[in-house]
Formats: structure tokens, sequence, C-alpha cells
């Protein structure tokens, strides 16, 4: 089974490094919730990571 980029495929340690990114950004930007939504495209994780989702059950 292949990976390419841009598949909806993501590795836990790259959705940790994305969470990482997306609090990170936050913290600085002080987004409002439409601009929250769209971080994780900002940090390279297109349409294959949710906040709701993944950044809740990622320690």
């Amino acid at each position: 089974m292949r990976n390419d980029s841009g598949t909806a495929q993501t590795s836990r340690a790259a959705r940790q490094n994305i969470c990482r990114c997306v609090q990170s950004a936050a913290r600085f930007i002080n987004p409002d919730p439409s601009a929250v939504h769209n971080l994780p495209t900002i940090c390279g994780a297109r349409n294959t990571f949710s906040l709701s989702d993944d950044c809740s059950r990622i320690p």
C-alpha cells in the first residue's frame, strides 16, 4: 500500500507535529474561529487533519 503525499493517511507523528504547529500559530495570531479552522492547512495538513478530531486524541 502506497502513501503518496496528498492522501488521506497521516501518521500519528505527523499529526502530533501538526497539532504543535497549529497550537503555536494560534497562540501568536489569536485567530477568530474561521482562522483556527484554516490553521491545519497553513501547517501543511490540508484535508487530512481536524482540530476537533485529532488534537483531542493525541497526548
